[in-house]
């Protein structure tokens, strides 16, 4: 797959507005520098000027840190023998502010035809106003402020969405929510309540049909031989006759054993 390079006509550009009241200088020019050269755009191009226009206001505000104002100097020469001048910090911020943010800006740019090229997008005021409101007005927005506008966006949303509807408080929510509740506890309930009675239903069937099994009486038949009452009553009668024809044998034997002694 080839490198993909923007074309010119596919590069659109649009313009950023930065308030510098109250930031500190180094990371307002990070930001700064990060938009001049589209770095925040997916079809950033080292090589190309894929950025936006930037407008700063309310320079003349900027802060700095760790005492910096009182002892980091701005250099300039005039390119003469002795022509080296140098001034703080402090009172450059109080004389060119704009001067100073500018400086911050080139310093994180290219150092070529491309970095001062980017450098003329940036516009720097010391004050609110500002002429760019037609430019504002007429370009597309640009990446950041169109996640920004769906970020809001969404934030409305769901704060639309977990609002309580006027005149209809939370407590009936939250009584609905019980009522569902119940509705489902006594439809399981129920539910139990069936499936017990057709277990308790299919044990009394089943006992009542091992029940009807051990009454179950085959009929005699003519043919048939004769059942195990009679056998019975054949069998002890053949059992006391038994008895009855060993008794005599031993009435004689003692008898016998009598007459002996």
């Amino acid at each position: 797959m080839p490198t993909y390079t923007p074309k010119p006509q596919e590069i659109v550009r649009g313009w950023q507005l930065i308030d510098a009241d109250g930031k500190v200088l180094g990371r307002l020019a990070v930001e700064v520098a990060t938009l001049l050269r589209g770095k925040n755009k997916p079809q950033f191009t080292p090589h190309a000027d894929v950025g936006d226009f930037v407008v700063i206001i309310n320079a003349d505000k900027i802060q700095v840190t760790a005492e910096k104002e009182k002892r980091v100097f701005h250099f300039h020469h005039s390119g003469y023998p002795g022509g080296l001048k140098e001034r703080l910090l402090g009172h450059e911020l109080e004389k060119h502010p704009e001067e100073v943010i500018r400086r911050a800006v080139k310093g994180m740019l290219p150092r070529n035809r491309l970095g001062r090229k980017l450098l003329k997008k940036l516009k720097i005021y010391a004050g609110t106003e500002h002429p760019h409101q037609a430019q504002f007005k007429g370009t597309p927005s640009a990446p950041n402020s169109r996640r920004k506008e769906r970020v809001e966006a969404s934030a409305t949303k769901s704060v639309t969405k977990t609002k309580a509807p006027v005149g209809k408080p939370e407590v009936k929510k939250a009584a609905t929510k019980t009522v569902k509740t119940a509705a489902k506890s006594e439809s399981k309930s129920e539910v139990k309540s069936d499936s017990a009675k057709a277990t308790a239903a299919d044990k009394a069937d089943a006992k009542a049909s091992a029940k009807a099994t051990d009454e179950v009486v085959v009929p005699e038949s003519k043919d048939s031989a004769p059942t195990s009452g009679p056998e019975t009553k054949t069998e002890t009668v053949e059992a006391g006759s038994s008895d009855k024809a060993t008794t005599p044998a031993v009435e004689q034997k003692s008898k016998d054993s009598k007459d002996k002694e």
